[in-house]
Formats: structure tokens, C-alpha cells, sequence
């Protein structure tokens, strides 16, 4: 259950997804997640606050990793900047599920 859902969340990332579509699809994600059978809801909880614990360490991991690369141009400085801000949108949407959880 975290492995697909880390995987749909790296896909949407990889393709540049907008910050705000990635809030969307986390949060479809969560609410997948935790619909049905509430005997579960507690092996859930966990995932989702494991799944927020790796995104939160790979935001700070990626944004390191930026601040140390040289940017040819201006593209790819955005680029750059987009995906961390992709990575940084899930990672809230996460905190915010697990907020409400």
C-alpha cells in the first residue's frame, strides 16, 4: 500500500506535476487509503505517517542536493525548482492528513 502510493507520488513528481495537482492527487491518495474497512485504520495511519516521514527527509535531502548543483541555465534552475516544489507540496498534504488522522 505505501510502496504504490510513493511510486504514484515519484511518477507525478518525475513529470513535473504543479504543486497544486500534487495536493490533489495526495489527498485522493490518503482518502483511498483510509475508505473501507476501519479495522485498518490503524495499519493506515502508520503508512501514511511513514510515507510523510520519507517525503519530509527527501524535501530536506533534495533541497541540499540543490543548493550544491550548478544550474547551466535558467531552465534547469527552474526545473529544478519546480520539482522541489512538487516534492514539498506532498510532503504538506502529507503532514495535513496525518494532522487530521
Amino acid at each position: 500500500m505505501g510502496k504504490a502510493a510513493m511510486a504514484r507520488i515519484a511518477d507525478l513528481v518525475g513529470r513535473g506535476a504543479a504543486p497544486a495537482r500534487m495536493q490533489r492527487e495526495v489527498e485522493a491518495i490518503v482518502a483511498g487509503m483510509l475508505a473501507g474497512d476501519e479495522d485498518r485504520r490503524e495499519a493506515v495511519k502508520q503508512v501514511i505517517e511513514e510515507l510523510r516521514d520519507d517525503m519530509l527527509a527527501g524535501v530536506a535531502d533534495t533541497a541540499a542536493m540543490l543548493e550544491d548543483i550548478e544550474h547551466p541555465d535558467a531552465a534547469s534552475a527552474r526545473n529544478a525548482d519546480k520539482t522541489l516544489a512538487a516534492m514539498q507540496a506532498a510532503a504538506d498534504a502529507l503532514v495535513e492528513a496525518c494532522a487530521g488522522l
